[in-house]
């Protein structure tokens, strides 16, 4: 069905983005849980030899929202909690990727960017 379609669709985006990324920002929504598309990209992701940072979007009542910690069943790693609306917890995800980004060169900056 489309459910199908879309899931081979993201997954062959997520694919063509892992093979040119120096790191890989997992992001999921931490309001709706983990979702069956959650755990399929995170097989996937799991064995990516970029580093891979998992972002628990809308956690909004930072510190005493501790939903986030439901996404360490996908085996990525720590979920780093966010608030994309009040900004809360962006300043420890910049900390953690560029922990994980190589040093920059003459050529950053020049490549393409790949959503997905």
């Amino acid at each position: 069905g489309s459910q199908e379609t879309l899931d081979v669709a993201v997954r062959s985006q997520a694919l063509a983005a892992v093979d040119q990324a120096d790191a890989i920002l997992f992001l999921v929504d931490g309001k709706a849980g983990v979702h069956p598309l959650d755990q399929r990209l995170a097989e996937l992701l799991r064995k990516a030899p970029p580093p891979v940072l998992l972002v628990a979007n809308k956690i909004d009542n930072l510190p005493d929202d501790q939903s986030h910690h439901d996404f360490w069943s996908l085996g990525i790693g720590e979920p780093i909690p966010v608030s994309a609306l009040s900004g809360k917890g962006s300043g420890d995800l910049l900390d953690r990727l560029l922990e994980v980004l190589p040093e920059a060169t003459e050529e950053a900056g020049q490549g393409e960017v790949i959503r997905v």
